[in-house]
């Protein structure tokens, strides 16, 4: 009798722990999700999909973005698509395979990075990383807790510019193509904006 009590005891400390961790690495990874770290806070989120054509000096008012001149110095080969806030000094980066302590070195050309854990910091930049994602920000920010927020862009264009509304809905998005034509203004975007209507042009 007393052994079936403990036997009990026991499936059900285990059934409590397994639930604990399989919720506590459903919120770590929420973490690291662009629909919560991203709202009407940032204005705009630059997601860059084609780090090896994107000019980011040609995208319109992204310069005054708290991270333009770190995002220009990034190893384009450390990681597949960045999205980055146009007001908040917050980036997500992924990769197809999961981030390491070597690949974030190679990502910012640095060995004077201190790590702890899945944390690590050089200079004023902290970050923290899981699996394929990388998030990084100056200052700690406190997270929108699920915003609500549906990102949606042309995957196959160079970048997109999407536009965030007061309520965490998008408002727009701009699909860019950068095309290495010769003209006689230099290097092309050809742009697609999803709005409430679709309008296409040339810049």
């Amino acid at each position: 009798m007393i052994g079936r009590f403990f036997l009990g005891l026991i499936v059900i400390a285990s059934l409590s722990w397994i639930g604990y961790v399989g919720l506590d690495i459903l919120n770590v990874k929420s973490n690291f999700s662009e629909t919560q770290i991203f709202s009407y806070e940032d204005g705009k989120v630059l997601v860059v999909n084609r780090p090896e054509e994107v000019r980011f000096d040609l995208v319109y008012d992204f310069q005054s973005s708290p991270f333009y001149s770190q995002i220009k110095g990034f190893n384009l080969k450390e990681y597949e698509t960045a999205f980055i806030s146009f007001k908040r000094s917050q980036i997500l980066l992924k990769r197809n395979d999961n981030w390491t302590q070597e690949n974030i070195k190679s990502l910012f050309s640095s060995n004077e990075i201190s790590f702890n854990g899945s944390g690590f910091k050089i200079g004023e930049i902290e970050g923290e990383f899981f699996k394929t994602n990388l998030y990084v920000s100056q200052g700690e920010f406190k997270r929108d807790k699920l915003s609500g927020l549906e990102i949606y862009f042309d995957k196959k264009s160079s970048a997109s510019v999407i536009e965030i509304t007061e309520n965490n809905k998008v408002k727009s998005v701009a699909d860019l193509y950068f095309m290495a034509e010769d003209t006689e203004e230099g290097e092309v975007i050809r742009f697609k904006t999803i709005d409430e209507s679709i309008l296409q042009g040339k810049k």
